[in-house]
């Protein structure tokens, strides 16, 4: 399945480029960023702001686009995202665990992403840097959720480790998830075609994912997309 989405969206943008007589840009590289779940606890008496850390992860990525021009670039493609929420105390979960301890637990739910930016050079086309600004958008696609806990052995039910498919996940959390975000950064290129762009993001999920409680639900990010980018052709003015 992975395949023939990334095959799919390979044709379309060499189609689009070679009709449109625009240069068509492949890359490939990896996000490195903190995910942080974002609590709304106005209705509850524990301050549940206290027990959810910043958590760090990668996501590796396959970029296909189209430099629209000189300046502006159009990318999407594929990625393996991770939303992962650091739990520092389940003590408010379970009377049984002793509230005098810290029991943690690390949530991570893994997604096939297909990510989508459109970004806008400021520098112009002689230059040898690019400084890229822009807005990103994520369709993310649940496949597996992984909880694990270096001190705990069970919590209720769940035995640590545990892993659940995306079957078993259904009826709790939405299938698809949308995040958007604003992007801005440096690039530099090597030759006419191929260049390395490291640019800062910041995003946020648009709706809570988990349908049994949404107003606990939505995950902000900030981090760093480092691609390695081959451009076909010279750039347009």
């Amino acid at each position: 399945m992975n395949k023939k989405i990334l095959i799919s969206i390979f044709l379309l943008a060499f189609s689009f480029a070679t009709k449109a007589q625009l240069n068509l840009v492949v890359g490939v590289g990896t996000d490195l960023y903190g995910s942080k779940y974002i609590v709304d606890d106005n209705l509850s008496n524990i301050d549940l702001k206290d027990y959810h850390g910043l958590a760090f992860n990668y996501a590796p990525h396959v970029h296909v686009g189209i430099d629209l021009s000189s300046r502006m670039r159009f990318v999407t493609g594929l990625a393996s995202t991770t939303k992962t929420d650091m739990t520092s105390d389940l003590s408010y979960i379970d009377s049984l665990i002793n509230p005098n301890t810290d029991y943690s637990a690390v949530v991570k739910n893994q997604y096939l992403t297909i990510p989508i930016s459109l970004t806008f050079n400021l520098v112009g086309k002689d230059a040898k840097s690019r400084l890229p600004i822009g807005l990103t958008a994520d369709i993310n696609m649940l496949n597996k959720q992984k909880i694990t806990s270096s001190t705990l052995d069970t919590l209720g039910r769940l035995k640590f480790p545990v892993t659940y498919t995306k079957s078993e996940l259904a009826s709790k959390y939405d299938a698809t998830s949308f995040t958007v975000g604003f992007t801005i950064g440096y690039g530099y290129r090597f030759t006419d075609n191929l260049g390395l762009d490291a640019l800062l993001f910041a995003k946020y999920d648009l709706s809570s994912f988990d349908k049994t409680n949404p107003l606990y639900n939505n995950y902000a990010f900030v981090g760093m997309n480092l691609t390695l980018y081959y451009v076909f052709g010279k750039a347009k003015e």
